[in-house]
């Protein structure tokens, strides 16, 4: 099944509004959010997709420690 870990709370009713079950919000937090992916509970070898902008605000592989694969996807760019 699909998880959800949102940086903020419009994206994580962007999610459940899209039919996602499991979602959880870092309510605006980098720091908040690595940690809820470090605790998620994932499987050796398992990659978080981490769709953003091409100029990322913070360090999310970092806040999320050196146990978690994170691949970074820019998806717009703001102007």
């Amino acid at each position: 099944a699909l998880k959800v870990c949102a940086v903020g709370d419009a994206t994580a009713q962007a999610a459940r509004d899209a039919g996602v079950a499991e979602v959880v919000s870092a309510h605006g937090d980098v720091g908040a959010l690595g940690k809820l992916i470090a605790s998620a509970g994932l499987a050796e070898g398992e990659v978080v997709l981490h769709p953003g902008g091409r100029d990322l605000a913070g360090d999310l592989p970092g806040a999320a420690g050196p146990g978690v694969s994170i691949r970074q996807v820019a998806l717009y760019e703001t102007l």
